[in-house]
């Protein structure tokens, strides 16, 4: 289990710190610029498949709730930490999380583009990469993504708007969360097909 802190939080000396929605999204520590939290996960991915460390360790499942869901899919999509770890398989569990990383720029609800220009600009679209997610070619990037195991699980009955993201970019997305997991899945299935 990881938990990113935030500089409200209890801190020892030098601990890293994120903003709020940094370290869901892969972006620097606020200590450290050349840190991102999704580094910090590329750590663990490594350190569970080094077979010096864990000679028996077959599978990794990386996974989070609500924000951490978003972390869970952003890191899906952007993380190469795999790639040096292929005797190891990695899925990724996607669970009720309250927007989602689009790979196009296509959105289920029409966007108001004079007034949300920013509806395709990461975390919520490829355009603006962070960092991180910059390191690498989108098409490698979307690629890469397609081809990993990767589940949702939403909620049913996660049909209240006001205790998720209410930006245009989310907006954009659904008026729920499981309205906006529901368009997603629609979105790959039409734009992606197997």
């Amino acid at each position: 289990s990881t938990h990113f802190k935030l500089p409200t939080d209890k801190l020892l000396p030098g601990e890293l710190t994120w903003t709020d929605e940094g370290w869901l999204s892969g972006d620097p520590s606020l200590v450290n610029q050349d840190i991102s939290s999704f580094e910090v996960m590329d750590h663990f991915l490594e350190l569970l498949g080094s077979k010096s460390v864990f000679p028996n360790l077959k599978k990794i499942i990386v996974t989070g709730h609500s924000a951490g869901g978003q972390l869970t899919q952003r890191y899906a999509f952007s993380s190469l930490a795999d790639k040096k770890i292929p005797q190891i398989k990695v899925k990724y569990i996607v669970l009720n999380p309250g927007s989602y990383l689009y790979l196009s720029p296509n959105r289920p609800i029409a966007v108001p583009e004079n007034t949300c220009t920013h509806y395709d600009n990461y975390k919520f679209g490829l355009k603006k990469l962070n960092a991180y997610a910059s390191r690498a070619a989108v098409a490698d990037l979307i690629s890469n993504y397609l081809n990993r195991d990767v589940t949702y699980l939403i909620g049913d009955k996660d049909i209240i708007a006001h205790n998720i993201d209410q930006s245009c970019p989310a907006v954009a997305q659904g008026n729920t969360r499981l309205e906006r997991a529901q368009y997603f899945k629609m979105q790959l299935d039409q734009e992606f097909p197997e």
